[in-house]
């Protein structure tokens, strides 16, 4: 069986939510939380243990693995224009501004958040590549592939019930101490930890939520009043979660902690495809970040946003991920064409039968051509004069469709998907051409199509230009 795994990693504590893909059904079968050793032989050791007595016959165990942002270097920058291969050799000699790390022993990855009309402002996470190649040798020793990494928060921000789309401050509140993390669109800009011996007697102590309560208070609006009056940042929400914020509020929607800002518990997203069984709401919030770290591989493409993963990695994976866009490309153009030959052999099978019907109306009217007068055999010669023109001007008529079909498929783009090519009736005329791609591709396809293609009227009915990509469309050609 094929194993899908988002997994969390914070110190040694590793929480695990483990799925199963059954069609477009995401199913949550297991969610537990593993101590891992400081050996990294030991600690592989420990997950294979855990491995065999949890999970039964893996074929093939897939993981995306978050980590925590207080080992990670972030910071926003501006860069000019340019194109993402360009793009990713400037943010390369920029690394010793960025994080202490000497830049052959630093794994980077960034996210574009905003432009302007001639630059981009991206967000850079960088890490030591000799840790995160550490946590994947772990896994693999443990036949385990781990195929993404990511900030705990990015994973948080995907499934967690709040809106992500504006500057929010996370607070994550554990019984080792707090995590205190800024978003910008679900990005993790800024992040700070307050952690130590200290602060673990300190939360020891909470006796009640209005002590837990003040601790964020007072900790939050530091962060808060700096970022808003330091550096011109408005905060628009304050989410917080964490084992403690469970134990003490339960799972209310929201806190009035830091009026006018709203404060939201994270709490968990209701997903169509994602089956969470038999799990209530209090152990699913224990594992938001593993879950949300699982269901990546909800996306189209998986290896689709921030990994931090080696650039040699990086390599392999473009390397899959080309293979799979061309395939699909391929099987698209193959399915283009079996539909043109399915219409073709319809053609022959129609003409086929018209012709045995023609046949039969011959033999008939043979037969009766003596009793007959004159009048009636013109009659019949005119009405199978008629249908052999039908049987010919159908004939013309599926070959003229075959070409058309064909034309179409020739000019489809490699990055649109068609999902549906429908042809209206003979009389209409009207062909509709739906599918899903890029705007960019979207607006060329539909400028081709005017240019390549002898329809008599060409118009885009629908289009959601949305999101950067899997825009869906629709464009009606009038032949």
């Amino acid at each position: 069986m094929n194993y899908y795994i988002g997994a969390e990693l914070n110190g040694n504590l590793l929480k695990i939510a483990v799925f199963k893909k059954t069609r477009q059904v995401f199913e949550i079968i297991k969610l537990d939380s593993i101590n891992l050793p400081n050996d990294p032989d030991e600690a592989s050791k420990e997950l294979r243990f855990w491995l065999n007595r949890n999970l039964s016959e893996p074929s093939s165990i897939k993981v995306v693995l978050t980590v925590s942002e207080s080992i990670l270097y972030i910071k926003e920058m501006e860069f000019p224009k340019m194109s993402p291969e360009k793009l990713n050799e400037a943010i390369y000699w920029e690394l010793p501004s960025i994080a202490p790390i000497p830049q052959s022993d630093a794994v980077y990855d960034w996210k574009k958040i905003s432009e302007q009309k001639g630059s981009y402002n991206i967000v850079v996470l960088v890490g030591k590549s000799s840790y995160i190649q550490n946590i994947i040798s772990i896994f693999r020793n443990a036949q385990m592939e781990v195929v993404v990494i990511e900030p705990s928060s990015y994973a948080f921000a995907r499934i967690a019930n709040a809106p992500f789309d504006s500057n929010t401050l996370l607070c994550l509140v554990q019984e080792q101490g707090m995590d205190f993390i800024i978003l910008k669109y679900g990005v993790p800009f800024f992040t700070t930890s307050i952690t130590g011996n200290t602060q673990v007697e300190k939360l020891s102590k909470i006796k009640t939520g209005t002590d837990l309560t003040n601790e964020i208070v007072n900790e939050g609006k530091k962060i808060i009043t700096y970022w808003e009056n330091k550096e011109n940042l408005k905060i628009n929400q304050v989410v917080v979660s964490g084992d403690l914020v469970y134990k003490y509020f339960g799972l209310s929607a929201t806190l009035n902690i830091f009026p006018p800002i709203t404060t939201y518990i994270g709490t968990i997203k209701r997903i169509r495809a994602l089956k969470t069984n038999e799990y209530n709401d209090l152990v699913l919030v224990t594992h938001l970040v593993s879950i949300g770290a699982g269901i990546r591989f909800l996306q189209k493409d998986v290896y689709e946003g921030i990994n931090l993963f080696s650039q040699e990695e990086k390599l392999k994976n473009e390397k899959i991920r080309l293979q799979k866009k061309i395939t699909s490309h391929l099987m698209s153009f193959v399915y283009t064409n079996i539909v043109i030959l399915l219409l073709l052999f319809i053609s022959i099978l129609a003409l086929n039968l018209w012709n045995y019907s023609l046949e039969k109306k011959f033999t008939k009217l043979n037969l009766n051509l003596s009793s007959k007068m004159s009048s009636a055999l013109i009659q019949n010669v005119n009405k199978i004069n008629n249908n052999i023109k039908s049987v010919i001007s159908l004939t013309r008529e599926q070959e003229d469709s075959g070409a058309k079909l064909k034309t179409i498929s020739d000019l489809v783009p490699q990055t649109i998907k068609l999902t549906s090519v429908n042809l209206s009736s003979t009389k209409s005329r009207e062909w509709t051409i739906e599918g899903i791609g890029d705007r960019n591709t979207i607006l060329a396809f539909y400028k081709i199509l005017k240019e390549k293609t002898d329809a008599t009227f060409i118009s885009m009915p629908y289009s959601n230009f949305n999101k950067e990509t899997e825009n869906e469309f629709s464009i009606t050609l009038v032949w």
